[in-house]
């Protein structure tokens, strides 16, 4: 067994000469939680057994380098212990290595590990300032980012050491007769280059050094698909984007909106404020502008960034409800979906009605998006935006409204508040493209107190509601084995309710006692008296039948004391 082997059989060089189809593992599913918390010798020995499953060894090494990297991320992890996860993860590297050609494999890889890099990286600057000096943790840092020794002194940002560092073969990781050219281009396990870091840390002497290099490749993208100037932008320096300008592809409004793009995403607001007197343009420059102001719009707000939001609204008279992607998700929404009150206060402010009743490629608003996310303080203000029923009763492409979102997923606290804010009866009672009302979403999934909150305010009329198969709310909760749910329809409902036939001709009692749910069936015998208990399907079987079909005894006794047959 995998699980008893010995940290050491891992550091021994015989298991990287065993076949490589048997060393297939697929990663245990506590893998990821041990290598969060303490354990590693434990954690790095509870690979399952061997599977020769295809793409097994791709899986293992994404997932290995993931939850390595989410543990260096912890900022609360000492960093003996990530020096000690680094040593076992080093024995490893050779074997769950990523190949250059697996494009997919790194792209993931480098996702998964970007924050635990930027860890590593603090971790670094830190080591470089000479709080500690130890070769052997310079050496691990390295050795888990990938860098040469360019990159360690681009990240350094010392111009005199980075310009020393041009022209020479790195001896961490290049081998004998690497050209002289390759150096500055040089690329690590995320795919960037020196002039990546120097650009995103904002070292503009490392950067100016290195865009002297004649070899080095400005445009170069890293495996997040990246470029220096972007990456400047993003992290909000100024002069290094400046430098890297003239460097870069493409027309200058392509430039311009790239960086905004970026430079919103990270919430820079010095940064776009000194960025926009560069924006000046002819009529084609103004139309990509404006499609990379929707983006950067969307950026900022999605991810709550008010300052940028408000720099955009103030700067530019944009029609909110036509800056869109590519599945007609607008700004609202996306801070909507984020639970940015403030951000959605000021995009309603702006972009009133309009903004608030637009629909994505889904035919979703942001009121259902807030609903369906839990947010009620984004759902307060967008009701409050538009008072009576009429957000209450758009419906999506499928036919689902705010409520029904809310209903399903069980936030009461907004089904109050859309109930508060208009529709009523109406409200309660819209069908999707089922038939599926709000109560049986609700009903289905067992929210009893949302259950009560609907019943009194549809009255009647929903609960003897069907849907394209004759389903009831009640016949939903039986189904279900939901015993509060049914025990609440069934008080507000009497004996109609429990009568009622689907589209087979089962009525509650029948599927409740088809699946078994004892509970259920004693809340229904008493409510649908002999009726419910000789009332038969298409089919000529009565519940106990079904019972007794399916070997539920517990039930069958139920029935038969009620006098069922």
């Amino acid at each position: 067994s995998v699980h008893q082997l010995p940290i050491e059989v891992l550091q021994n060089r015989v298991w990287r000469d065993v076949e490589v189809r048997v060393l297939c593992f697929r990663v245990c599913r506590d893998l990821r939680q041990m290598l969060l918390g303490s354990g590693f010798d434990y954690a790095m020995t509870t690979l399952a057994m061997a599977l020769g499953e295809p793409g097994g060894l791709a899986r293992v090494r994404r997932d290995l380098a993931g939850a390595t990297a989410r543990c260096q991320s912890r900022r609360d992890q000492p960093y003996e212990t990530k020096r000690a996860l680094l040593e076992h993860y080093q024995c490893l590297r050779e074997f769950l290595s990523v190949s250059d050609r697996d494009n997919k494999s790194n792209r993931e890889l480098s996702s998964s590990e970007w924050w635990g890099r930027m860890q590593l990286e603090r971790d670094g600057g830190r080591l470089c300032r000479g709080a500690t000096s130890s070769d052997f943790e310079l050496t691990c840092l390295k050795i888990e980012l990938g860098w040469s020794q360019l990159h360690w002194e681009a990240a350094r940002g010392v111009r005199g050491q980075v310009e020393s560092c041009l022209g020479k073969v790195d001896g961490w990781f290049w081998e004998e007769g690497t050209a002289e050219s390759i150096l500055p281009n040089a690329r690590a396990l995320s795919g960037e280059t020196p002039l990546h870091l120097a650009a995103r840390k904002g070292h503009l002497g490392a950067v100016q050094a290195l865009l002297g290099a004649s070899a080095v490749q400005a445009k170069a993208t890293d495996f997040l698909g990246w470029t220096p100037l972007e990456c400047a932008a993003a992290c909000g320096h100024f002069a290094c984007f400046e430098a890297l300008f003239e460097f870069s592809e493409g027309t200058k409004a392509q430039i311009l909106g790239r960086a905004f793009k970026f430079a919103a995403r990270g919430g820079k607001v010095e940064f776009l404020e000194q960025l926009l007197p560069k924006v000046v343009m002819d009529v084609e420059g103004a139309r990509i502008m404006y499609s990379h102001f929707g983006q950067a719009l969307g950026a900022a707000a999605a991810l709550g960034h008010l300052a940028v939001v408000e720099l955009f609204l103030g700067q530019w008279e944009l029609p909110l409800s036509d800056l869109s992607d590519q599945w007609g998700q607008t700004a609202l929404m996306k801070a909507s979906v984020g639970g940015h009150r403030r951000v959605v206060e000021a995009l309603v402010t702006a972009g009133g009605k309009e903004v608030v009743l637009k629909q994505d490629l889904k035919g979703e608003t942001a009121l259902m998006k807030a609903s369906l996310d839990g947010h009620l303080d984004v759902v307060e203000e967008l009701a409050a935006s538009i008072r009576g029923k009429e957000q209450n009763l758009v419906q999506d492409k499928k036919g689902e409204t705010a409520l029904m979102k809310a209903s399903f997923v069980g936030h009461l606290s907004i089904v109050k508040e859309l109930l508060l804010a208009g529709g009523g009866k109406q409200a309660v009672s819209v069908a999707n493209k089922r038939g599926e009302t709000a109560l049986m979403m609700a009903s289905s999934q067992g929210h009893v107190d949302i259950v009560e909150e609907l019943v009194t305010a549809g009255g009647e009329r929903a609960l003897v509601a069907a849907d394209k198969w004759h389903e009831t709310a009640l016949m939903k909760a039986a189904s279900g084995g939901h015993a509060r749910v049914v025990e609440a329809l069934v008080a507000a409902g009497g004996p109609r309710s429990v009568l009622q036939h689907d589209n087979k001709g089962k009525t509650a009692l029948m599927r409740a006692a088809f699946k078994g749910h004892a509970r259920v069936v004693e809340a229904l015998v008493p409510a649908g008296g002999k009726r419910a208990l000789m009332a038969r399907d298409w089919d000529g079987r009565t519940a106990l039948m079904m019972a007794s079909q399916k070997g539920h005894e517990g039930i069958v006794y139920l029935l038969r004391a009620a006098g069922g047959s």
